[in-house]
């Protein structure tokens, strides 16, 4: 019994450090790095901290904000696990892109409707989008 009690205890404190500490964009990438108009890319934005926590990740495109995507985190549309706290969403540069650098501006929120940081944003600045420059040939 006080075995059993034991193991329960040390299972619930590692379990209670993993869920600890605070959640914030570890990374946003497009792939491939290389694009062209027309071909299909994929947009992924991985995150540190409680899984569960994450509500949303959006991505605009600065430089034409009526471009935007939503990301997910369910195993589909590009997505190739759920709930592993990457978000993912597969979709096509439109044919009629112009070559030239684009800034995809990533805001993410958590289940209470705040702002998830990047990594190395300071806590005054925690409200920033995360960017992510793809340069079309």
């Amino acid at each position: 019994m006080k075995k059993a009690l034991a193991i329960s205890l040390i299972l619930g404190v590692v379990l209670a450090i993993g869920c600890a500490g605070p959640l914030y964009v570890n990374e946003a990438m497009v792939r491939p790095s290389q694009l062209s108009a027309g071909d299909d890319a994929k947009i992924l934005v991985t995150f540190k901290g409680p899984k569960a926590k994450v509500a949303s990740v959006r991505v605009i495109v600065r430089e034409n904000p009526d471009i935007t995507y939503d990301l997910n985190d369910n195993g589909q549309n590009g997505d190739m696990m759920a709930n592993d706290n990457i978000w993912t969403v597969q979709t096509k540069v439109p044919y009629d892109a112009q070559p030239g650098t684009y800034h995809l501006d990533v805001t993410a929120r958590d289940k209470e409707g705040v702002s998830i940081p990047g990594e190395n944003s300071q806590p005054e600045t925690q409200t920033g989008p995360v960017a992510i420059a793809v340069t079309l040939k």
